[in-house]
């Protein structure tokens, strides 16, 4: 992930209200923030994340709002003040009906049982308060300065109760902002606070955390699948994913694994690019010509794929020994009647093949449109052949469909010991998978997990936060091979009459 904001790139704004604003990197152009104001693009464009700005006034009516850098120390300014020293007299004299004392005077607790929060209270009007933020003087400091010293009754407020009355006219008055990355983590958060939930399952940060971890994501710097007598990859870092979360799992897999982001280095990428300008035209003519043989190549027959007494049907396995283990009656059996969908071969037929003969009398865009087909069919059958082989390190599954169906076209295609993690919004999908009874495939040893909601504090007391989430762990596991033996020294009972 890039430690700076660059063109082009989405990022995250937080605003003094906590909502979260997605806006995009556009040079020469203006980012409008509602009423908190606007500000040029180019102003954020090279700048490191994480840093809260402030919007300035307008020198004059001709020139733009400027950003200025928010130091730490004033951010933390009121962290700060709370611990510092308290004063040398700190029972000043205050109405005994709003405090709590001690025999000898002193205060104890000062509370606001008394205290009456009207809206007289406050000597500013509405039209007073909108003139203040038409004049725009200290990014909304005087505003809020000017607000405290109005409020006539302000002294009968607690410690606590004037830190939140200051804290909410910060959020509604200052003009400041904080840039965020767009990762995988600020998503989650902009998808479940400011978007629709449901979008994602109402899978939250800490579940999609879960779900990687419990599925043994993890980065492969130089790890190779290694093929097996039978053909199948093993190994590499392989998973198989079923995602309805529009991506979110697989962007933070990918994230896991290090395939997201390009490394942050601006000089190997300046360098990267001179390399890939010289080796363009090479890429492109290698590129160009396997894609014309895979035009011509012939579409496999159903009828001639059928497979022979030797060679294994779809759902066997071959035991180390060479013996074929019997097809399972769960597993569910891949479609062979087209080659670029793994299930269901109704939905997408394979593409005609035309003869080269018919293809040299058709106009141009008719034989692109046509070598554009079967690239993209080539490239399917590419992905569905090493599906199709099996060997995944483990299997994730963010599905609205029924897990337990998902499970039985899928868990022949792990290897043993592979990990598993399903994830959904409610609990009856997976002891749907409970109530049919394991194995499913293979025998399966079996976890769960019930997320917490981080703002469930009290007990007793329901926040409307949505849905927390259910995981579903698991592992494959296969049995042995050949003839189990007892091991030990085994007495011998002796027969009594």
């Amino acid at each position: 992930m890039h430690s700076r904001v660059h063109a082009g790139e989405y990022v995250l704004l937080r605003l003094p209200s906590d909502t979260l604003k997605l806006v995009q990197i556009v040079p020469n152009s203006v980012v409008s923030i509602g009423k908190f104001g606007s500000f040029p693009c180019n102003l954020l464009i090279g700048r490191p994340y994480y840093l809260t700005y402030e919007i300035t006034d307008k020198q004059s009516e001709t020139d733009t709002s400027r950003l200025r850098i928010v130091p730490a120390s004033e951010l933390n300014a009121e962290i700060l003040a709370e611990d510092a020293l308290p004063s040398e007299n700190p029972t000043e004299k205050a109405d005994e009906s709003f405090d709590i004392v001690a025999d000898d005077g002193s205060v104890l607790l000062k509370n606001n049982r008394l205290t009456v929060d009207d809206a007289s209270r406050q000597a500013l009007s509405m039209d007073e308060i909108e003139e203040l933020k038409k004049a725009g003087t200290g990014s909304g400091r005087d505003i809020i300065e000017k607000i405290l010293k109005s409020h006539t009754h302000l002294s009968e407020k607690t410690s606590f109760a004037l830190a939140k009355y200051t804290l909410r006219k910060h959020k509604k008055y200052l003009r400041r902002f904080t840039v965020l990355p767009m990762n995988v983590s600020m998503l989650t958060e902009y998808m479940i606070a400011e978007k629709e939930s449901s979008r994602v399952m109402e899978l939250r940060e800490e579940s999609l955390g879960l779900v990687g971890s419990w599925a043994n994501v993890h980065y492969h710097p130089d790890a190779e699948p290694s093929l097996t007598e039978e053909g199948t990859q093993l190994g590499g870092g392989r998973w198989l994913v079923v995602d309805d979360t529009g991506g979110l799992v697989v962007a933070s897999m990918a994230e896991k694994m290090g395939l997201l982001y390009h490394p942050d280095n601006e000089d190997e990428e300046s360098d990267d690019d001179d390399d890939d300008d010289e080796t363009a035209p090479k890429a492109s003519a290698q590129q160009t010509a396997p894609a014309e043989e895979d035009a011509d190549v012939e579409m496999q027959d159903s009828s001639k794929g059928e497979p022979t007494d030797d060679e294994p049907k779809e759902g066997e396995e071959v035991r180390g020994n060479g013996r074929k283990r019997p097809m399972n009656k769960h597993n569910t059996n891949l479609s062979s009647t087209n080659t670029i969908t793994v299930l269901h071969a109704n939905a997408q037929p394979n593409p005609e093949t035309i003869p080269q003969a018919e293809l040299d009398v058709m106009k141009s865009g008719k034989r692109g449109a046509y070598y554009r087909k079967r690239r993209r069919w080539a490239r399917c059958k590419a992905i569905v052949d090493e599906t199709r082989a099996g060997g995944f390190d483990g299997l994730i599954i963010a599905s609205h469909m029924s897990p337990a169906t998902i499970l039985k076209s899928t868990v022949h295609l792990l290897r043993g010991s592979a990990h598993i993690a399903i994830y959904s919004p409610t609990v009856e999908p997976l002891t749907e998978i409970m109530d049919l009874g394991l194995p499913i495939g293979s025998a399966i040893g079996v976890g769960a997990y019930i997320a917490d909601d981080e703002d469930q504090t009290l007990a007793g007391v329901a926040w409307a936060g949505g849905a927390e989430g259910y995981l579903f762990t698991a592992r494959r596991v296969l049995p042995v091979d050949g003839k189990v033996e007892a091991r030990g020294k085994y007495n011998k009972k002796r027969k009594i009459g």
